[in-house]
């Protein structure tokens, strides 16, 4: 088998669920940016700036409002 790249979450679910026997033969590449003494916005910027892979219309990007990251926290605390 010849290795792929997997550029999603998504991505890699739809993999081992449509092959389950190579799920253990995958590989993730994960990048890890330290925000140490960084401006406030740095986090969000990168993510914006290195989210190229596939097309990305700012509705991908809900989740970096404070808004939408407090009604998420309220939904869970409230859901379970």
């Amino acid at each position: 088998m010849s290795p792929c790249t997997v550029v999603s979450e998504e991505a890699v679910h739809r993999a081992v669920r449509d092959k389950p026997e190579v799920g253990e033969l995958g590989q993730i590449s994960v990048r890890c940016v330290s925000l140490e003494d960084c401006p406030d916005d740095f986090g969000e910027r990168v993510t914006t700036a290195t989210n190229t892979q596939n097309q990305v219309e700012q509705l991908h990007f809900v989740a970096l409002d404070p808004v939408q990251a407090r009604l998420r926290d309220d939904m869970a605390i409230d859901l379970g």
